[in-house]
């Protein structure tokens, strides 16, 4: 598996790049997943709430959900 810790601030930093752009209950429990090492929820969580609340990201920080997919081993279509 990987080194929890680098999933960690991996997923925080992208949190952190978008958190000004959703709801506080939303950050908490993306924040929560994160605390208990549930890495995919957390993930997939962020993800939908990108979509749902219709976020504009950049292409840069779409390369970065892409890449952190990867990471956990999750399919494109979970962050298309």
């Amino acid at each position: 598996m990987k080194n929890s810790q680098f999933l960690i601030i991996q997923l925080t930093e992208l949190l952190n790049e978008v958190k000004s752009t959703l709801p506080p209950d939303d950050i908490k429990n993306i924040v929560e997943f994160i605390e208990n090492n549930e890495f995919g929820v957390a993930y997939e969580t962020l993800c939908t709430q990108l979509y749902e609340y219709n976020i504009q990201i950049s292409c840069e920080f779409y390369e970065k959900i892409a890449f952190f997919g990867k990471l956990i081993n999750i399919q494109p279509s979970g962050y298309h």
